[in-house]
């Protein structure tokens, strides 16, 4: 009985074994030889410009494709289209409207395994922007019965797609057209305005979708104002119909009075203003005066004497008594000068107030000698050149003079005669062309002359 028992395990393991065989060899069989369901590929931008494409495309393959079946449908309707030998479906969409559109594909093999695919994709128009307009004034005052114009620029990225109407009611209602140049710019103007007026403006651009944009404007009428105009029935320009003075009354300018206006001259003037030719001085130093001795320098310098009047700064409040000092030295060669820097007459020290006493010593050759090696014209090598600021010489009172530069390196003299406006630093000059500068030190642009007339 025992032997019988280990016999039937045997047999009965035997069997689990070759059960276990064929069930693997099977598995593999139905592994190779698998059917599975359908597969729907494709890739639909989910944003398509109007007119972009006109198809889209997916590809649907299986193991069996004669036996496929599909279902496909377009915003709901059914799409007859088959796919080629590959699985390549084409659908048609030039024909799709502006919008979101779905897109659903169902499809079922010959086991009856079915696979879906779905996509949601929008056609749009391509963006175009804004419609701009810009006006010169939104807000207009005007007297009664005058005339007014406006202006403005239309903006569109397409401008041939662009209208332009106005309208001084509601423009919805009635309107004109306002025609604009190929940059946009619109002109419109209004006579003999009698009341109040609103002004609308509108633009109107786009190729696939129209924008607008709409600009009020608002013609304020207000009374006139007094005729302007001279007033004095004494001036050449007298104007009857005129109710206000205006400050144009011209006059015929009386004649100066003549006479010797050289204050250094024995028969000075001092009401002349226009001079005659009759000033009278001292002789001239004889032949004994030789040019460039002491005796001739005391001569010609100013403020080395006793002489010398007190002088004022008209940008400070009461008289201030300055007085101009000089003295000098000579050698073989050169002159030294030591001054006080202040004029000999009265000044304005202008916006750099005020001017102060310096301490200026001059040396200068008596005898200056040509710089041949110097030629400007072709090179400033080997010249000494003057500073651009700063003193470049010095006037017989002792007094600096400075180029025609100002300090933001525009030009004093020119912007002072109304050539240019200086916007950088304000720079005006007052008496002969003078002010004080940093320091306090006062020194003249150009002239200078009043050294020898002003009292």
């Amino acid at each position: 009985m025992a032997d019988d028992g280990v016999a039937r395990s045997l047999f009965l393991a035997g069997l689990m074994i070759v059960s276990v065989l064929i069930g693997v060899l099977f598995f593999d069989i139905q592994q190779e030889g698998e059917n599975l369901a359908p597969v729907i590929e494709g890739d639909i931008p989910p944003n398509i410009l109007v007119g972009s494409i006109d198809s889209i495309s997916l590809r649907i393959y299986d193991e069996e494709m004669a036996g496929l079946t599909l279902v496909v449908s377009l915003d709901g309707i059914g799409i007859t289209d088959e796919p080629d030998s590959d699985g390549n479906l084409v659908i048609d969409i030039s024909q799709l409207g502006i919008g979101s559109h779905s897109l659903k594909v169902v499809a079922t093999d010959s086991l009856g395994q079915e696979s879906k695919w779905t996509a949601t994709f929008m056609i749009q128009y391509p963006d175009e922007g804004y419609t701009v307009i810009v006006v010169s004034a939104n807000e207009i005052v005007v007297e009664r019965g005058n005339s007014t114009a406006l202006s403005g620029v239309l903006v569109h990225q397409s401008m041939d797609t662009c209208e332009l109407e106005w309208s001084d009611g509601n423009i919805d209602e009635f309107s004109l057209n306002l025609p604009f140049d190929d940059e946009g710019r619109f002109d419109l103007g209004f006579s003999n305005i009698q009341e109040n007026l609103t002004i609308s403006i509108r633009g109107t651009c786009g190729t696939w979708v129209d924008s607008s944009e709409l600009e009020v404007l608002n013609i304020t009428v207000i009374e006139p104002g007094p005729v302007m105009g001279c007033t004095d029935p004494e001036a050449n320009n007298y104007d009857e119909d005129a109710e206000e003075d205006d400050g144009s009354c011209e006059y015929d300018e009386p004649e100066p009075t003549t006479g010797c206006t050289d204050p250094t001259a024995n028969n000075y003037d001092e009401d002349a203003e226009e001079d005659d030719g009759s000033c009278e001085y001292d002789e001239e130093p004889g032949p004994g005066v030789t040019t460039g001795s002491d005796e001739w320098w005391s001569q010609v310098l100013h403020c080395d004497d006793s002489s010398t009047p007190l002088v004022d700064d008209y940008n400070t409040t009461g008289h201030d008594g300055w007085m101009c000092t000089l003295s000098f030295e000579t050698n073989e060669t050169h002159i030294e000068i030591v001054t006080n820097g202040l004029p000999n007459h009265d000044f304005h020290s202008g916006p750099g107030c005020c001017a102060s006493e310096q301490d200026r010593t001059w040396l200068i050759p008596l005898e200056p000698a040509n710089n041949t090696a110097c030629d400007p014209i072709v090179s400033s090598d080997g010249c000494t050149m003057a500073p651009e600021r700063g003193a470049i010489a010095f006037a017989v009172n002792g007094v600096a003079i400075y180029g025609p530069e100002d300090g933001p390196g525009g030009d004093a003299v020119a912007g002072q005669e109304g050539a240019y406006e200086e916007d950088r630093q304000h720079v005006w000059l007052g008496l002969c062309h003078g002010h004080s500068g940093p320091g306090g030190e006062f020194h003249y642009h150009a002239d200078g002359n009043c050294m020898h007339w002003h009292p």
